[in-house]
C-alpha cells in the first residue's frame, strides 16, 4: 500500500508535525522569557541607579514633577510572571 493511503502514516506524520510545532513554540517561549527576564533586571537597575535618579531630581527642579504614565504596575506584573506566580 503506498503511503499516501495509509492512514497510520498520515497520522504518524501529523504527530511530528505537531511536535515540530510544539518544539517551535517552546524555545519561542524560552526566547520570549529571556528577553523579558533581561528586560526586568535592567529597569531595576536603571530604576535603582542615584544617576538615574539625580536626572529626575533635576528635571523636578527646572520643569516640575512628572505626572506622565509610569511602568511600575507593568514591570510588578512581568516579575510575577517571571516568578510563575501570575498566569
Amino acid at each position: 500500500m503506498s503511503k499516501l493511503f495509509d492512514p497510520s502514516w498520515h497520522a504518524l506524520q501529523e504527530k511530528a508535525n505537531a511536535g515540530s510545532e510544539r518544539e517551535k513554540l517552546r524555545v519561542r517561549v524560552n526566547q520570549l522569557e529571556t528577553a523579558l527576564r533581561v528586560l526586568v533586571d535592567k529597569l531595576d537597575v536603571v530604576h535603582n541607579s542615584d544617576d538615574y535618579m539625580q536626572v529626575w531630581g533635576i528635571a523636578q527642579v527646572h520643569v516640575g514633577p512628572y505626572n506622565g504614565p509610569t511602568y511600575i504596575e507593568e514591570l510588578e506584573r512581568a516579575k510575577q510572571v517571571l516568578e510563575g506566580g501570575a498566569q
